[in-house]
């Protein structure tokens, strides 16, 4: 079984809210992607629990602002400047009025790259073996014949299976994100006239379980968004994580999360 994973920059703090559904258990009758959930000591330290459903405006004030939720002020780190990415966007906007949702996403990380912006988070996305994404499909769609032909208990029934799944993806990530916070959870402390030190700090995952490529065919994959604010255990300070590690540790953590899915799966389907 294989689960790919790649690590890259993220500026944009809208898209993956903008594509959650009505609730987290009616997105395979096609009502849009199951919430977002919190991961992470960095989260636990704002207060949240691992696996806790993502509040979208607090989501949106420490990813886009980096302004602790808590008390809607404290800036964690360094605040992001937007001023010159805004008006980049607007322009790249007014030239393309009728953009779908994910090309205004497209176009906003287009006017951060132009303006070079800094970034605002890592975005570390698992993407499962298309196999599994098949399977998971197919459970959802017959979830939803089953509903369609009124037969509640056989749509019950399949929409367990598939929340099972679901629930065994997310521990397996979870399993992935845990390697990754233990050996890619540094951050610098020091300057140029003061010897840099690498301490240990506690990073912010924010996960989104997605199932659909951007062309719409079945292909599960996980957000992973590593924000560039994390808590320095050393002295409780909040700066940004030292991100070099990220991409060698990438790929061990996919390992990790193939391992978990793949003893779930046998176990439990038989596949």
């Amino acid at each position: 079984m294989a689960v790919l994973a790649s690590v890259v920059k993220g500026y944009e703090a809208n898209y993956a809210p903008s594509q959650v559904g009505g609730g987290p258990a009616d997105y395979y009758l096609s009502a849009g992607e199951p919430p977002g959930r919190w991961y992470g000591l960095g989260a636990q330290a704002l207060g949240y629990t691992n696996g806790q459903v993502i509040d979208h405006d607090q989501y949106k004030l420490l990813y886009g602002k980096r302004i602790d939720p808590r008390d809607g002020a404290t800036v964690l780190g360094m605040r992001p400047g937007h001023a010159a990415r805004d008006r980049a966007y607007h322009r790249l906007l007014a030239a393309e009025p009728h953009a779908t949702e994910l090309r205004k996403g497209q176009l906003r990380d287009e006017a951060a790259r132009q303006t070079r912006e800094s970034f605002l988070y890592h975005d570390l996305t698992f993407s499962l073996d298309k196999s599994i994404s098949l399977f998971h499909a197919s459970l959802g769609e017959l979830a939803r014949r089953a509903k369609e032909d009124g037969d509640e208990a056989g749509a019950a029934s399949w929409a367990r299976m598939l929340s099972d799944l679901d629930e065994a993806i997310h521990a397996a990530v979870g399993a992935g994100l845990d390697y990754f916070q233990e050996h890619a959870g540094y951050t610098r402390v020091g300057s140029a006239s003061n010897a840099v030190q690498y301490r240990e700090t506690d990073l912010v995952f924010a996960t989104w379980l997605q199932h659909t490529s951007r062309d719409d065919d079945p292909q599960m994959h996980v957000h992973c968004q590593v924000l560039q604010a994390s808590k320095t255990r050393l002295d409780g300070k909040w700066r940004a994580p030292d991100t070099k590690a990220f991409a060698e540790h990438t790929p061990a953590a996919a390992q990790i999360v193939a391992m978990h899915l793949e003893a779930f799966m046998t176990a439990t389907f038989g596949v």
